[in-house]
C-alpha cells in the first residue's frame, strides 16, 4: 500500500469525511525559527478554558513565537446528525462558502486571500469543523474573524448554488467507491454500527444528496451549527483579551441554540467474513474487533500494544511478518480508533490477490499469537520511548496544538489529559499490558473484509531464512 493510501485510510478510520477546502498549506519557513528554543520535555501547556454567554466552550493556548493564530470551530454535527438525510452535513458546510447576505463566493475567497488567511471546512461522521489560520496583527485578525463570523452566521444558502455543491458531493461520493479501502471501511461501519447513525457513509449517495432541499440545509444550520453546540479553540499570538474578544465575536454570530443531545451508544457486533469484488491485481484486507472508548481505563495499555503490533515504521510485528519475512506487502498497520462512547481496533494490509486467503489466515494467526504472548520486555521498553517521543513532537506547532485542543474539547477530556496519559504509560508494566491484550484482543468477534478480484489462490511464499 502506498504512503498516500495509508494516510487516506487513517483519515477514514478516524471518522473523517470529504473536505470542502481552500487548503491549509504548511507555513513558509521563517528565519526566526532558527532562534526558537527546543520544544519542552513537558507535554502540558497552559490552557485557558471558559464559556461564552451564548454557550460555546472555548479553549485557548497563548503562543507568541510566531505572529499568527489558528482558530477552530467544531460542532457536534457530523453526518451522524443527518437524521436519515444522508449528505446533509457535508452539503451544509459546502454551502457556507457559496455566499452570505452581503458577499458572493468569489468575494469570500478574495477576502481571505487578500490578508493571507486560510479558511477550511470539513465534516466527518462525528463533527463539522471550520478552521481559520491568519496573521495576528490587529488588521489581519479583525478582518479574518469578521469574515469568518459572517460566513458562519449569515449564509445565504442560495438555491442556484445548491446543485453546484450537490454535484461536487456526488462526484466525491462516486470517486470514493472506486477505492478498495473505502469499500472495506464502509462495509465495516455498516456491520459494526448497524442501526446506528455511524453506519451510513459520511458523504451520502447520489439519490440522498439530490433529495436535499434548501429548507433542510437551513434547518441543519440553525440547529446543529448553533452556539451551544460549538467548541472554539484558539492557539497563537493572541493576548487573553484578544482571544476572548475573538471567541465572543464568533459565538455571537452563530445561531442561538443549545448543545444537541448525545447519540445513543452503539450496540456490539458479531464476527463476520466479507469479500467485495473490486478490479485490479491487489486485495485490500481489513480485520476489525470491538475497541474501547477514548476514556477507557485500558486506553494506555492498548495504545502501547497497538504501536508495537502495527504502528508506523518497520519495527512493528505486522510489518515484520507480512513484509520482512514474507514479502507480501509494502505496508501493514494497526489502528486503535476511539470515539466518546465506542471504538474499533482495526488491522489492514494489501497483498497480491492470489495470496488473499493465505494472507488472511496468516494475519488471523498473527493476532492470536500476539494476544497469547504479547511483546518482549525490550519491545515494551522501546515502545514506551517511541510513544514518549511522538507525543512530544506532536505538540510543537500551532496547528498540532490546535488539533489537540479540538480533540480534548470535543471529547470533553480533562485539560491535563495528555500529561496524565503519558504518566500512565510510564507507570504501565508489561504484565498489565498482557492482561489488557488478553481482555481485548479476542478473535471471537473478528470481522474480516477483503476487497479485490476473485482469482485462483496460491500458497504463500515461504518465510525468508535468517
Amino acid at each position: 500500500m502506498t504512503d498516500t493510501i495509508q494516510i487516506l485510510l487513517l483519515a477514514v478510520l478516524t471518522l473523517a469525511g470529504t473536505a470542502h477546502s481552500q487548503g491549509l498549506p504548511a507555513p513558509a519557513a521563517l528565519e526566526s525559527l532558527t532562534s526558537l528554543s527546543p520544544p519542552s520535555t513537558q507535554l502540558q501547556v497552559p490552557i485557558e478554558s471558559w464559556q461564552t454567554p451564548q454557550g460555546s466552550r472555548v479553549l485557548f493556548v497563548h503562543r507568541p513565537e510566531l505572529p499568527m493564530f489558528d482558530l477552530q470551530v467544531l460542532f457536534d454535527a457530523g453526518s451522524a446528525r443527518d437524521d436519515g438525510a444522508s449528505g446533509l452535513a457535508q452539503l451544509t458546510l459546502g454551502m457556507l462558502k457559496e455566499g452570505t447576505q452581503h458577499r458572493g463566493a468569489m468575494q469570500i475567497a478574495e477576502g481571505f486571500d487578500e490578508i493571507g488567511a486560510r479558511f477550511y471546512t470539513s465534516a466527518s461522521r462525528t463533527k463539522a469543523t471550520i478552521r481559520l489560520r491568519s496573521l495576528s496583527t490587529e488588521q489581519h485578525r479583525s478582518q479574518a474573524v469578521a469574515l469568518l463570523a459572517e460566513v458562519l452566521g449569515q449564509p445565504l444558502f442560495a438555491n442556484e448554488k445548491r446543485q453546484e455543491v450537490k454535484d461536487q458531493l456526488i462526484n466525491a461520493s462516486t470517486q470514493r467507491q472506486s477505492l478498495a479501502y473505502v469499500k472495506a471501511v464502509d462495509r465495516l461501519f455498516e456491520h459494526a454500527y448497524a442501526n446506528h447513525p455511524f453506519a451510513a457513509n459520511d458523504t451520502g449517495t447520489a439519490q440522498s444528496i439530490n433529495n436535499l432541499q434548501i429548507a433542510d440545509i437551513t434547518a441543519f444550520h440553525q440547529q446543529a451549527l448553533s452556539a451551544g453546540n460549538a467548541l472554539i479553540t484558539l492557539v497563537g499570538d493572541l493576548s487573553p483579551e484578544q482571544a476572548r474578544e475573538t471567541a465572543l465575536q464568533i459565538s455571537a454570530a452563530l445561531p442561538a441554540g443549545p448543545r444537541l443531545p448525545s447519540l445513543q451508544p452503539p450496540a456490539g457486533f458479531e464476527a463476520e467474513i466479507y469479500h467485495l469484488d473490486h478490479p485490479g491485481t491487489q486485495s485490500f484486507l481489513l480485520f476489525a474487533l470491538p475497541g474501547i472508548d477514548i476514556q477507557h481505563t485500558d486506553a494506555p495499555a492498548l495504545t502501547l500494544a497497538n504501536l508495537m503490533l502495527g504502528g508506523p515504521g518497520t519495527t512493528s510485528r505486522l510489518f515484520k511478518v507480512l513484509r520482512t519475512e514474507r514479502g507480501l506487502t509494502y505496508s501493514a498497520g494497526a489502528h486503535l480508533v476511539q470515539s466518546t462512547d465506542s471504538g474499533l481496533w482495526i488491522f489492514t494490509t494489501e497483498v497480491q490477490a492470489k495470496y488473499q486467503d493465505g494472507a488472511m489466515t496468516l494475519l488471523e494467526n498473527l493476532l492470536q499469537d500476539y494476544a497469547d504472548t504479547g511483546p518482549t520486555p525490550q519491545q515494551f521498553e522501546d515502545a514506551k520511548e517511541q510513544l514518549r517521543g511522538s507525543y512530544l513532537l506532536g505538540a510543537v506547532s500551532n496547528g498540532q496544538l490546535s488539533d489537540l485542543l479540538a480533540e480534548m474539547g470535543f471529547h470533553q477530556l480533562p485539560l491535563d489529559s495528555r500529561q496524565t496519559f503519558l504518566e500512565q504509560i510510564e507507570a504501565l508494566t508489561l504484565d498489565q499490558l498482557k492482561v489488557a491484550l488478553k481482555k481485548h484482543l479476542k478473535l471471537d468477534k473478528l470481522v474480516q473484509i477483503s476487497v479485490g478480484p476473485s482469482v485462483d489462490q496460491h500458497d504463500l511464499p515461504e518465510p525468508a531464512s535468517g
